[in-house]
């Protein structure tokens, strides 16, 4: 393909002509394009095709006396492509302590999307807290969510 001459290509030259970033430009009325052909179906196949990602989190705190003296947190953030959850894109964990002789660790996060007709995204993690001389405990996280953001998600002890 002849770069230079396409009009569907638009190009931008970098260091003397070391470098050239091409970018290709869909033709609105292409069929190659899923937004194009779903726009000429009508306004319901154009709300199918939009693609927007979105975040759920779960959170469990301690507090003494009224004070939170703990707090884990795990999070979940999925792409949604219509009425489905098409992909998770990652999950993270984070953790507030302010216990003397105490630390926290979690596994590895473990992402998936649930069968259908569930289809939520998943993300999953066991914390270990570590209490200097008393012990220590563990504890499964789990959060999940569905396209149209409702999450739900509970820390129980394994």
């Amino acid at each position: 393909m002849d770069v230079a001459n396409s009009p569907t290509i638009k190009q931008r030259v970098l260091a003397g002509g070391d470098i050239v970033i091409a970018k290709e430009r869909v033709d609105s009325n292409s069929s190659d394009s899923p937004a194009a052909s779903a726009s000429s179906q009508g306004p319901a196949a154009s709300a199918l095709a939009a693609a927007s990602d979105k975040s759920a989190w779960h959170s469990v705190s301690d507090t003494i006396f009224g004070i939170k003296v703990t707090t884990v947190k795990l999070g979940v953030n999925y792409r949604v492509s219509g009425s489905r959850v098409t992909r998770v894109l990652s999950g993270w964990a984070g953790h507030t302590n302010f216990v003397p002789a105490t630390t926290f660790e979690h596994t590895p996060i473990k992402n998936w999307i649930s069968a259908d007709p569930g289809n939520n995204a998943h993300s999953e993690t066991v914390w270990t807290g570590k209490f200097t001389g008393l012990g220590a405990w563990s504890c499964r996280h789990r959060v999940w969510a569905d396209q149209d953001g409702f999450k739900g998600g509970y820390l129980k002890r394994v």
